[in-house]
């Protein structure tokens, strides 16, 4: 079985606005030989304020995940053929 090595870019983009702030998170999915990883499922999930966002990487291997509340979120990876992973304690802050 083949593991998924995940790169965060954390905080990448974080981006305030009037009465309502967001954050963004981006990265690349890689295997341990460092070949990118592509249509993967990256999950970003916050149980407060209870945010779940789902995205695939590109055939880069690349991810953006946009319109997150600042807060810590729990990061999950999964890909065909490989074994899942995941991140917790994963701090977006605010500009």
């Amino acid at each position: 079985m083949r593991f998924i090595r995940e790169t965060i870019f954390i905080p990448l983009l974080a981006v305030c606005m009037p009465a309502w702030s967001q954050s963004s998170m981006n990265g690349l999915i890689a295997d341990p030989r460092g070949a990118a990883i592509p249509m993967a499922q990256v999950e970003a999930r916050n149980l407060l304020p209870n945010i779940n966002r789902v995205v695939q990487t590109s055939i880069q291997g690349c991810y953006t995940i946009s319109a997150l509340t600042p807060g810590t979120y729990t990061v999950h990876v999964e890909a065909a053929g490989f074994t899942g992973l995941q991140r917790t304690g994963v701090v977006l802050g605010e500009n």
